[in-house]
């Protein structure tokens, strides 16, 4: 049975406090260290390289999608790609 929170795994509630405990305000760090929970410097420098990365739109993710399908099928002459094939996304990004 998975404990949920708002419709949101348990877990994944406590791994967000951790890695944004510096954002949260001084009562509510209060309230989740008195039940044990205190920030991860690791979760929390992952979590914050992970929001410096940057953004990818819509619609460059499509076009760089349309652009591996298209490498794909000219290198294996039809479109059934397996669910878990790689093509290299980052090859055929628009420019």
């Amino acid at each position: 049975m998975e404990t949920e929170f708002e419709g949101e795994p348990l877990g994944r509630w406590v791994w967000a406090q951790r890695a944004g405990f510096a954002e949260l305000d001084q009562e509510q760090q209060d309230l989740v260290l008195a039940i044990g929970i205190e920030e991860d410097q690791e979760l929390a420098a992952a979590r914050a390289a992970a929001a410096a990365k940057p953004k990818v739109s819509r619609t460059d993710r499509f076009a760089a999608g349309l652009a591996a399908l298209a490498a794909f099928v000219e290198r294996e002459g039809h479109a059934r790609v397996p669910r878990p094939h790689k093509e290299g996304m980052s090859r055929w990004a628009p420019g």
